[in-house]
């Protein structure tokens, strides 16, 4: 019984923390997100490690698929918490899930 009043105690306040900073509930569940700006940055969040970077192709884990990222020029500018920053021209993003 004391388990499930914890778990909707912490559910009121994940609830109240999303609607006070009007941050998107996946981001704060540390969740994957995926943000292009035009066809030359790429943001990703929810990263778990990088697979394999080169300039025509980049694949990073996430926390249930891989994400396979190619183009031309691509370049890592930034990698910190969990997030990644990627420059270059992108021409395609494919996403393969696994248990």
């Amino acid at each position: 019984m004391r388990d499930e009043h914890k778990k909707a105690a912490d559910g009121n306040i994940f609830r109240a923390v999303i609607s006070k900073t009007q941050l998107p509930c996946d981001l704060l569940e540390g969740e994957f997100r995926l943000e292009m700006r035009g066809r030359r940055e790429l943001f990703v969040s929810g990263c778990r490690r990088i697979l394999k970077y080169s300039e025509r192709e980049m694949v990073i884990r996430a926390k249930v698929f891989d994400v396979f990222i190619e183009g031309e020029g691509l370049v890592c500018a930034s990698y910190h918490y969990s997030g990644i920053a990627i420059n270059g021209l992108v021409k395609t993003i494919r996403l393969e899930g696994f248990e």
